[in-house]
Formats: structure tokens, sequence, C-alpha cells
């Protein structure tokens, strides 16, 4: 029992440093500070902090919640992130022991909890999701399964099936509402990967499509509704397949091959393009990394946030995270509603930039981590 206690009282404490950390990440984004060379220090009197200063949850206490040099006050905020996160994170702890997860599994599955937390902060803060950490994020956990479950072909599957279903969604609701939606150039190998399946069941192929995106991407320039017409081929495309494998070759094993090839797609044409193509083949390359503020249904980040889930839980999980986050949100929304008309009598508006945007990877990370702990 003493050493259960002691083990969460460690777990706490470690998860509040490093929450502490993930702040100091997000907040240094905009600047040129270092966020591992150069040490914590006021932001008002620029004072470098002593080491007492830097312990997570007890120095605001012991400083009474001023700094020491210029006696200004210290955000709450930094208190609250590091209580909630340590609460959190020792929570699905816990869940993990439960589930008698093995060590690497253990280590996995903190480092997924503190890569959504963190694009959560981001969230919040900037408005934004950078797709280098999201990128990165799938990449890391998706070499990590595919080595402990000894099989690449799963997450790839989830992988595809995540992308390619949320994009098909976005661009649905976007032609119902007639509203512009921002496909991008991914449509191209993959309808050409559609079209070689359909003759040729053989996953090497796909390489053909994905070499092809690399080669030509700096020269592919047509408009949105050329762009829209060619998704619109997919899906009909992945419908013939879906009709042709079950009742014509009558085979379902078609259909995962089928998904490992869109996965494969997804993996090369936009995470490693987005990672190492405009690194070192100086390709083009949208910015993703907007504030998603003409996001019909999802922005670009909560898809990649979706896409870290599916990758690690499986592409059910993913959907039914965004199910609930949506419910959640819905929820929220309504709670805001009813004080703004009730309670709030004075006509308040907002004026911030941002005051048309809702931040919902806070909601979908909130609803995957009740699923994790009633699942």
């Amino acid at each position: 029992m003493l050493l259960k206690t002691l083990f969460y009282i460690f777990t706490f404490a470690i998860s509040a440093s490093v929450a502490s950390y993930l702040k100091l990440i997000v907040d240094r984004y905009d600047s040129d500070d270092s966020v591992i060379f150069k040490p914590s220090y006021c932001p008002s009197c620029k004072e470098k902090l002593l080491w007492w200063q830097n312990i997570p949850i007890l120095s605001f206490f012991l400083l009474k919640g001023k700094c020491s040099f210029c006696g200004v006050k210290i955000k709450s905020e930094y208190f609250i992130t590091e209580l909630l996160i340590a609460l959190v994170v020792s929570g699905l702890v816990s869940v993990a022991i439960r589930d008698k997860l093995a060590f690497p599994q253990m280590l996995l599955f903190v480092y997924f909890v503190f890569a959504l937390i963190l694009l959560v902060l981001f969230d919040l803060k900037h408005k934004i999701i950078p797709h280098f950490i999201s990128y990165t994020s799938i990449l890391v956990l998706m070499v990590a399964v595919s080595l402990l479950d000894k099989s690449f072909i799963l997450p790839v599957i989830n992988l595809g099936v995540l992308f390619l279903c949320v994009d098909y969604f976005i661009g649905f609701v976007a032609w119902i509402l007639k509203k512009e939606s921002d496909f991008n150039l991914i449509s191209v190998p993959l309808v050409l990967w559609l079209m070689i399946f359909f003759f040729y069941q053989n996953i090497i192929l796909v390489s053909i499509p994905i070499i092809l995106y690399f080669l030509v991407v700096k020269f592919l320039s047509f408009g949105k509704k050329t762009n829209t017409i060619l998704w619109f081929l997919s899906f009909v495309l992945i419908m013939t397949l879906f009709v042709k494998a079950l009742f014509v070759d009558f085979d379902i094993s078609l259909i995962k091959d089928l998904f490992v090839g869109v996965g494969l797609i997804y993996l090369f044409c936009e995470i490693l393009f987005y990672l190492i193509g405009i690194q070192f083949l100086n390709l083009r390359v949208p910015n993703q990394d907007s504030k998603a503020e003409t996001a019909v249904v999802l922005g670009g980040g909560d898809v990649t946030v979706l896409a870290i889930i599916s990758v690690f839980l499986g592409f059910k999980i993913a959907f039914l995270s965004l199910f609930l986050a949506s419910i959640l949100g819905l929820f929220v929304f309504l709670l805001q509603f009813i004080y703004k008309r009730l309670i709030n009598t004075k006509n308040i508006k907002l004026e911030s930039e941002y005051a048309h945007y809702v931040p919902f990877v806070p909601y979908i990370v909130l609803a995957c981590f009740i699923i994790i702990m009633i699942y």
C-alpha cells in the first residue's frame, strides 16, 4: 500500500513537472526564446527564476502568487494548468495500471497522453495546432505501435480510414452548406491508387502514385472545383471497389488491402511530405498551422488530433471521441447561450479576432480521456 501511494505521488510530481514544461513550450511558441537552453524568467521584470521558484504547484504558494523580484502578480493559469494536468495524467496512469499494461506500453501511453495535452494547450492559447508537433506524434506512435504489436498494417489502416472518412465528411458538409472547403492535393494520388487497385490488387503498386506525387506536386495547380471533382471521383471509386470486393470477388480482405494503400498515401503524401519534403525537397505545402478561421466543421488541426487517437487506439475510438466531443461542445454552447440570454443582461460584444473561433481540440481530447476511463 505504501509503495502504491509513493508511486502515485511520484507520478503526480513528474506529471506536474512535464505540465510546467509543456506550458513553457506553448508560451514561447511565438518568441525567439529557446525552450531548452533559456531558463525560466519573470515575464514582467525578466529576472531569471531561482531553482525553488520553478517547483510546479508549490512555488505558486511559496511565492504567494507574486514575483519575488518585482512583486507582479503571477497568473493563476500556471498553477491551474500544472494541477489539472497532474491530476488527469495520474488518473489515466491508474487506468493503465488497472488494465495491466506492460512497461513499454505504459511509456507509449503516457507519451500519447502528453502529446494530446500539449495540443490542447496550443489550441487554447494560440488557436492553432502546429502540424510539425501533431504529425511527429503520429509518426512516433505509428512506429512504436508497429514495433510493440509487430505489425505495421493496423496503424496504417487506422490512419487511412480516419483521414479519408473525415475528408469526405468535411467535403460533404461544405457541399450541403454551399461553402468552400480547402481540399488538399492528396486527391490526385488517391484517385490514381483507386484506379490501379480496381485492376491490380497489389499493395506494392501504391508506390506509383506516391512517387508521382512527390515528382509532380510542384507543378500541380488547379482550382477548388477541379479538386472537388477529383474527391467526388475518389468517392465513387471507393464505393465501386466496396461492391466489387463484396459481391463480385467475394473477398473482404481486399477492403483491408485497399485501406492499407490509402493509409500509405496519407502517411507519405500528407505526413512525411510535410515533415521531410518541405525541408529537403523545397516542395510547396499549404499553411496548415493557420487559425482555421474558414473551417466548415473541423479544422485541419482537429483532424490531426483525431488521427493521433486513431493510430494509437483505433479509428472506432477516434470516431467515438468525435461524437462525444460534439455532444460536450453542444452542451457547453447551450450553457453559454443560457448564461448570455438569462443571466448576463449586459450586451457585451467579443472584440477578439478569434471571437468566432471555438477551440474543439479540448473537447476531442476530453472525450478521448473519458472513453479511456470507462472503456
